[in-house]
């Protein structure tokens, strides 16, 4: 019997543990494996911060290091694709760089605005915090998943 108690009472706290854990996350989002990502972020000589969750469920992670064509400034790319081919592609680079003109400016925090860009291939939001500009897209696949402004938008309060 007490042996019992003792199982019943261990999944009860493995429970409880991922509750807590999954508390944070916001309806609809997803967390994912970082230690690809991490492992990209431990060459780099600038210091992004990556998003703890994404709109879409992350199926495979693609990352790449790289210099801005014509200067010294590092950037990363890392593109998270879902099981249906979604894609969001997450890229941070060094330093400050100029918004797109004519995009919507966006409020990301009480610090940080940013421009939002909505066509009929893509939605991205570009941010600059820290020293270091964000770029964020979402290219839908042919099942046409929905990620909203407000989607991006929480996935930059996260940086």
């Amino acid at each position: 019997m007490k042996r019992y108690q003792i199982i019943i009472a261990s999944l009860i706290l493995f429970t409880l543990v991922g509750c807590a854990q999954q508390g944070n996350l916001p309806e609809g989002f997803y967390r994912y494996d970082q230690s690809e990502v991490k492992a990209l972020l431990n060459q780099l000589t600038f210091h992004p911060t990556i998003p703890s969750f994404l709109p879409i469920k992350v199926e495979l992670i693609v990352t790449d290091q790289f210099n801005l064509e014509g200067t010294d400034n590092e950037a990363m790319d890392v593109s998270f694709y879902s099981k249906d081919n979604d894609v969001l592609t997450f890229q941070a680079t060094e330093g400050k760089f100029q918004f797109p003109e004519n995009n919507e400016e966006v409020q990301i925090d009480k610090q940080t605005k940013g421009k939002y860009m909505d066509n009929q291939f893509a939605k991205s939001l570009f941010w600059i915090k820290d020293n270091v500009s964000y770029v964020m897209t979402f290219r839908p696949s042919m099942h046409e998943k929905q990620v909203s402004k407000q989607d991006l938008i929480k996935i930059a309060q996260q940086t």
